[in-house]
């Protein structure tokens, strides 16, 4: 527990909610901190408790305030601490680098579909929709691949989308459309795809996604070579050793990850990873971060933030 008004100054500092407003921190209050194990260095990373818990709910006490908002992403599950951690940095990545393209309109390459042609063509035909596939770039240069599926006609819903990210460039375009169908079926239930100031639904659902994010719809273009893409010689490799040369390639590249672990069964565990430059929300909730501008640097693109609402589905 720190006092409010002895935050250091850190990333996090003057985070907003939800709304857009800033966090404000009674004098006399308190702030719960975790202490996260950095992985690419010893020592720990002090954070609030509301960076690590999605929801959080600050103790009982009056004076503990909750300083951030959050999210689950860096959060994840797997067979053991190593499954679990590499799962939640490449979240990190992938939320990362949609964060960028989607609030900005930054032009995405398209991917060539020959690995999951079969999977595409049932899916074409299964819901009757057109896939689009691009890849999104990233400072650690691996495949993060975005989908969307636009329907044929004037039903709903109108269009889903889907992420997937991995070291194997065919394994990420596979998750992103198995996720993207996810969403299409979702969405297809009709629940929840009103107007709303803490999802998008509604953007796909009427097919107003094609205006506010042309760009993951095909509609600006960029290059990009896969053979480029990092790590897919380890593909096959254990997961501790696939996780200990991502945590070193990010370090290079400017990414220095720390993580708690929530739990570590005989059958799972579950952690959480954060990225001292990309928390779990983006600039939009922690101005202080600046990660859009590390995004500038890194792509040459000075694209203007066009989409300032709600990001999740």
């Amino acid at each position: 527990m720190i006092a409010a008004e002895s935050a250091p100054r850190c990333t996090w500092a003057g985070a907003r909610d939800f709304t857009g407003e800033t966090i404000e921190l009674p004098g006399g209050s308190s702030i719960e901190v975790r202490d996260l194990d950095r992985l690419d260095r010893p020592g720990v990373l002090a954070v609030p408790n509301s960076l690590v818990k999605a929801p959080y709910l600050p103790p009982t006490t009056a004076s503990v305030v909750a300083p951030t908002s959050s999210s689950t992403t860096g959060a994840a599950t797997g067979g053991n601490v190593a499954e679990a951690s590499l799962q939640a940095i490449l979240e990190i990545v992938e939320r990362d680098a949609f964060w960028f393209a989607a609030r900005t309109g930054l032009p995405l390459a398209p991917a060539h579909a020959a690995p999951t042609s079969a999977d595409i063509a049932s899916v074409e035909e299964t819901y009757g929709v057109q896939v689009v596939l691009t890849w999104l770039p990233n400072p650690l240069a691996l495949p993060v691949a975005h989908c969307v599926l636009v329907a044929g006609g004037d039903g709903h819903p109108a269009c889903s989308r889907g992420m997937g990210v991995s070291i194997s460039p065919d394994e990420a375009l596979r998750k992103s459309l198995i996720e993207a169908v996810q969403m299409w079926r979702s969405l297809a239930t009709g629940l929840d795809v009103g107007d709303s100031d803490t999802d998008m639904r509604a953007l796909w659902w009427t097919g107003q996604a094609q205006n506010a994010f042309p760009g993951l719809f095909g509609a600006t273009a960029a290059s990009t070579d896969r053979d480029q893409f990092w790590g897919k010689d380890l593909s096959g490799s254990p997961a501790d050793t696939i996780l200990d040369e991502l945590v070193r390639h990010a370090a290079r590249n400017g990414l220095h990850l720390s993580r708690a672990v929530l739990a570590d069964n005989r059958a799972h565990a579950v952690v959480r990873c954060i990225a001292e430059e990309v928390l779990p929300l983006d600039d939009l909730s922690f101005p202080n971060q600046r990660r859009f501008d590390a995004w500038r640097a890194f792509t040459g693109f000075h694209g203007p933030v066009s989409y300032r609402r709600s990001l999740f589905m």
